[in-house]
């Protein structure tokens, strides 16, 4: 899938100022975000969030450049699976860097008991006890869940460019703000160590958001973030226990993914 804003944002810019509610996500939950509005400006490609400040006025608090959408629109897009094959992750250069995918010779024996000539062949390790196994033999586990509230991938993959309050501890998430916050516009992290702030978005993950929305692309964000590189890591069946990553916040009762779309 390919998230597609950037047309949106040249389309409007050509007409006239428009300006539209804007909408976030707070501890997991979307919903209008109160005294904002998406602000777009007739000639400059650009997106802006802006504030109410009293009376009739208003102020544009961030802004967001066409470079930066289309950033946006790669991040997101190039390294995400086609909805429902979340195994052709393991294809992705990135992701097979990150975990240490390689050719590795494993021993097998036959049915006799008798030791197979061994045979380099592609693995990974478990992201969890460290177990090496053939690619046909691992997991793949979606860290946010596949069953709940279809907004916690969105604010992982959101959290690995700058957009939420506070930003990733670890992991392929810390790996990834060093080089997306940058390139999207991203803010720094406040640092609050809390899961809610983790599940807000700042005011420039509310521009791309409400964009998302307005823009009807709001699915195809959903999907792409679901099976993104950012929510996707091998485990083994072992580890790979039902229900393991239990929602943190309800499930969202309004939009739900756009399954296939």
């Amino acid at each position: 899938m390919t998230i597609q804003i950037s047309p949106y944002l040249r389309r409007l810019s050509r007409l006239y100022d428009v300006s539209k509610p804007a909408v976030s996500i707070v501890t997991g939950r979307s919903g209008p975000a109160d005294g904002a509005q998406l602000f777009i400006k007739k000639g400059p490609l650009n997106a802006s969030l802006r504030r109410q400040v009293g009376g009739s006025k208003w102020q544009i608090v961030q802004t967001v450049s066409l470079t930066q959408i289309q950033a946006f629109e790669r991040i997101i897009s190039d390294h995400a699976c086609n909805f429902g094959d979340h195994r052709a992750i393991m294809d992705l250069d990135k992701w097979k860097d990150f975990y240490h995918l390689e050719d590795r010779t494993i021993s097998y024996v036959d049915k006799a008991n008798q030791a197979v000539p061994p045979v380099a062949e592609p693995t990974v390790p478990c992201y969890d006890c460290g177990i090496v196994l053939p690619l046909k033999n691992i997991t793949i586990d979606h860290q946010r869940p596949q069953a709940g509230n279809e907004l916690e991938p969105l604010c992982k993959v959101f959290r690995a460019m700058g957009l939420t309050i506070d930003g990733p501890a670890k992991g392929k998430g810390l790996d990834a703000v060093a080089t997306w916050r940058g390139q999207v516009g991203g803010l720094a992290c406040q640092a609050t160590n809390t899961r809610d702030a983790k599940y807000t978005l700042n005011d420039v993950g509310t521009i791309y958001y409400t964009l998302c929305d307005a823009a009807s692309q709001y699915g195809e964000l959903i999907n792409d973030c679901f099976d993104h590189y950012i929510n996707l890591r091998p485990l083994c069946g072992a580890c790979n226990k039902p229900n393991r990553n239990a929602s943190y916040y309800p499930e969202h009762p309004n939009k739900k993914r756009a399954l296939g779309s």
